[in-house]
């Protein structure tokens, strides 16, 4: 196999992907949780309300990135 010519991250190889993937997917959540507790709380204006939409695509993309995406693409010589 020629790792120099598809080179694939540390981060994307098994078995840490998937611990990567679920830990994106923890932090979604707490990053969502913890919207919610400010807005309860009357607290952050309107930070919580960002974090309730930008906390989801983050985790998603992280998903993606570190549990879908392949990396088959040839290195550019």
């Amino acid at each position: 196999m020629d790792d120099d010519r598809y080179p694939v991250p540390w981060s994307a190889r098994a078995p840490q992907r998937y611990v990567f993937a679920v830990i994106a997917v923890v932090l979604g959540i707490a990053v969502v949780v913890t919207a919610l507790a400010y807005i309860r709380a009357g607290t952050g204006g309107i930070v919580p309300f960002l974090m309730i939409t930008v906390g989801p695509v983050l985790a998603v993309i992280y998903v993606y990135y570190f549990g879908f995406r392949k990396f088959d693409q040839p290195r550019d010589s």
